[in-house]
């Protein structure tokens, strides 16, 4: 959860069906002198938690691990208008993926959730997608795989379709 330049990591149990006791874990001071945008796409996998928030120029991705009580930030971009949407996918053998969704591009990091070090793995574009109209929107991880990255391109209403891509390292 985002309040001004804060963000606020909630851990939550459910007690019964209609309720969810939550209470603060951390909160995460951002720099004052910024103005943070929100953005609804909140994930949590096991004891870490994911969104990403941008400033004026920058969007990063932002992680909390609850078993470490440690955070982080990760840049995706240095033009915000250019990220579309961006989401995690936890692999158990090397850590954590982070993907991102830009005007041209589908660009995946891999990193550890200990200490938020990504490094740059892989890029579609252009150049290596087999369309002619590249124009990548929305996100996701197959429901059938967590090793299967799907993307809704959308041309400005051309060339709409799925198009899944198998990452396997």
């Amino acid at each position: 959860m985002q309040n001004k330049n804060f963000l606020l990591y909630y851990k939550c149990t459910m007690g019964n069906l209609a309720t969810y006791n939550c209470f603060l874990n951390k909160t995460v001071t951002l720099d004052s002198t910024q103005t943070w945008d929100n953005h609804n796409r909140f994930m949590t996998y096991s004891d870490l938690s994911f969104t990403w928030i941008c400033n004026k120029m920058d969007c990063f991705a932002a992680f909390y691990n609850y078993q470490t009580q440690t955070s982080g930030l990760v840049l995706l971009t240095e033009d915000k208008s250019s990220l579309k949407d961006a989401m995690i996918s936890s692999d158990y053998q090397t850590g954590v993926r982070l993907i991102a969704s830009l005007t041209t591009q589908v660009v995946f990091w891999i990193g550890t959730t200990t200490n938020f070090n990504f490094s740059k793995w892989a890029k579609l574009d252009a150049s290596n997608v087999p369309i002619q109209q590249w124009c990548p929107q929305n996100i996701d991880v197959c429901p059938d795989s967590q090793y299967i990255f799907e993307v809704y391109n959308d041309c400005g209403g051309f060339n709409q379709k799925i198009m899944k891509w198998n990452i396997i390292n």
